[in-house]
């Protein structure tokens, strides 16, 4: 295989139900493009082996000699993991994928084709639809998904993504920010990198990924600690991303002084009661 064309899959492995997990990693082994490497960090302690044991029965034996399982000994969290897995990456391209989500077939091929057509561009991303439809039912989703500070489509699912594994090793993913993707991509525009989108949706994300909570209390409390999250985000780098001047500046480096908790308690109380 042509090293330029080298692509990694990176999957960060929690508390997902192993029957997810094996349909994602079979969507990635048929992919259409061969994979060259995968890489796949376990953020459970106690987990490895159940994992591991799942892999060596789901791969051939040339696709696990080409498998790097990494163990934490205590749960890091998402952006920490990641980060663990990129140092153990070979190839030109890292593919993300999130445990419990699908890859259509042809995910990679086409990905991988639209940033080989704009090299102009360094972040690819595709289109996503909803677990619960029927099979087959890939590339005819509605683009996009609700995100949580824009209330609007957000094309850039971060389990889409395919990118320069050079670019992702620099940049890193922030584990300071519950919105790790969101961060990184801001930097990564600041300097100068492009994003582009394939328009087909090559990605189911799983009904099981949305994160279950025991009250609505608890629900508002993590939203509005991710959507403060994004907002100081776009504070932080306000005066290079928008370019604002004199008095706009000086606004925005006072709120940003103002403690994370209390812009949350804001918010919370503004949440309407259900």
């Amino acid at each position: 295989m042509d090293e330029k064309l080298t692509v990694c899959a990176l999957m960060a492995i929690y508390d997902e139900d192993l029957e997810r997990i094996s349909l994602s990693i079979n969507s990635l082994i048929h992919q259409t493009a061969p994979l060259a490497q995968y890489v796949f960090i376990v953020d459970r302690p106690g987990r490895y082996d159940e994992i591991s044991n799942l892999i060596k029965k789901l791969m051939t034996d040339d696709d696990f000699d080409n498998t790097t399982l990494v163990e934490n000994n205590k749960n890091i969290g998402l952006a920490a993991s990641l980060n663990r897995g990129l140092d153990h990456v070979r190839t030109r391209y890292v593919l993300r994928m999130d445990a419990d989500d699908e890859s259509d077939r042809f995910r990679v091929e086409a990905q991988l084709r639209r940033l080989l057509e704009k090299s102009e561009y360094t972040f690819c991303f595709c289109n996503t639809v909803d677990d619960g439809c029927e099979r087959g039912y890939f590339g005819k989703g509605q683009p996009g998904f609700k995100d949580t500070f824009f209330g609007d489509m957000n094309y850039f699912r971060h389990g889409t993504l395919l990118s320069y594994s050079s670019i992702l090793k620099e940049l890193q993913y922030n584990p300071r920010w519950s919105c790790e993707d969101f961060d990184l991509y801001i930097r990564a525009a600041i300097r100068g990198e492009k994003f582009i989108l394939e328009k087909r949706a090559l990605y189911k994300v799983s009904k099981l990924a949305k994160v279950s909570y025991r009250s609505v209390r608890e629900r508002r409390l993590a939203y509005a600690s991710r959507t403060i999250d994004q907002f100081l985000i776009l504070l932080s780098h306000a005066e290079y991303t928008f370019r604002w001047q004199g008095f706009w500046v000086k606004l925005l480096r006072l709120i940003k002084r103002i403690p994370k908790a209390i812009l949350i308690v804001a918010y919370y109380k503004c949440v309407k009661q259900s």
